[in-house]
């Protein structure tokens, strides 16, 4: 995903959007160590393949709901 400059960015704009949600919830975040440990990831965990789109390429169902419902549910409350 880090060589790939669209998925890049959509994850930055995941990351960024989570920081801001988490802000506006009052939660204590450190932003920077936040996009630190992203960029670990990226550059350290490239030849991962995700679950999730292990799941996408047999067909499957994923678990998006689940790991992103949270934070969706945060920022609908706040709207």
């Amino acid at each position: 995903m880090g060589d790939f400059a669209p998925a890049r960015d959509m994850a930055w704009q995941a990351v960024d959007e989570a920081i801001a949600i988490a802000f506006a919830a009052g939660v204590a975040v450190d932003p920077e160590r936040v996009r630190q440990s992203v960029t670990f990831v990226m550059a350290h965990h490239r030849a991962h393949k995700p679950s999730m789109l292990q799941d996408v390429e047999v067909g499957l169902l994923t678990e998006v709901d689940a790991i992103q419902g949270g934070l969706l549910d945060a920022r609908s409350a706040m709207a």
